[in-house]
């Protein structure tokens, strides 16, 4: 035993190895600077711990917030921590850790507007237009954003 603590992937949450580079599991690089500890979080702390996540982003103090978010994650999963999570790591360009956070986030709420839109629009940036297409479609069935749908129609010629 290291008497380390156990460090989990900032991505995926599986437990890494001592020193590890990259993820086992998924294969994301570990980045030395992003902490992978998760702490302990009483129920009593979550909504005050969310609060202060919520306001972090908001402010574009993203890297304040990630480790908040994914504390609260490992303590709480719920979609909107997830879509929050993916919106950091889209704000900060990481566009492959966020398809990650988007895709658990539309697993617990596949008629999520917002949830469509990042996820088809993380996939436009990552230039995966036919992926992008049916999350940006299903974004417009759910309510019209004329933003959305000129990307939608953007991704449809550039898929084909």
């Amino acid at each position: 035993m290291s008497g380390q603590p156990t460090q989990y992937c900032p991505s995926c949450r599986a437990e890494l190895r001592p020193n590890s580079k990259f993820c086992a599991e998924c294969g994301a690089k570990i980045d030395k600077n992003v902490p992978t500890r998760i702490d302990f979080i009483s129920k009593d702390e979550i909504p005050k711990l969310t609060i202060k996540a919520t306001e972090l982003f908001t402010a574009r103090k993203l890297d304040e917030a990630i480790p908040i978010l994914d504390n609260l994650i490992a303590a709480a999963p719920n979609s909107d921590l997830f879509l929050m999570r993916g919106q950091c790591d889209f704000f900060k360009e990481n566009y492959y850790q966020a398809l990650h956070f988007f895709e658990r986030a539309l697993e617990l709420k596949p008629d999520g507007l917002t949830c469509n839109q990042m996820m088809g629009l993380n996939l436009f940036k990552m230039n995966r237009f036919s992926e992008a297409a049916p999350f940006l479609e299903k974004a417009l069935s759910i309510e019209y954003d004329s933003n959305i749908e000129t990307l939608f129609k953007l991704c449809k010629q550039k898929g084909n």
